[in-house]
């Protein structure tokens, strides 16, 4: 089975994510506002999001180099959080 990509993207409810989606998060304006499904339960969807910042542009200030991710959890009847899919993996 092979991955599905959708262009353009599809808007999608947390109530119809599956496992291993990849959804752009509208409620963040970022370039790390794509999240990953990493569980579905009856109640909620769990989401893992990573992202990194690095030092390789000029800067007067000091700049810290990291690199971490943010997991967390959308209620599956919620509608007040937009989403968009971009991508439906296949589950093992």
């Amino acid at each position: 089975m092979k991955n599905e990509y959708f262009h353009p993207p599809l808007k999608i409810s947390a109530e119809r994510l599956q496992l291993n989606d990849r959804i752009r998060l509208s409620f963040m304006h970022s370039p790390f506002n794509v999240a990953v499904v990493k569980n579905v339960t009856e109640d909620y969807v769990h989401l893992f999001r990573p992202y990194i910042h690095t030092s390789d542009f000029s800067s007067t200030a000091g700049v810290i180099c990291y690199h971490g991710h943010e997991d967390f959890a959308l209620h599956r009847k919620s509608k007040e959080f937009n989403m968009e899919l971009l991508e439906r993996c296949p589950v093992d």
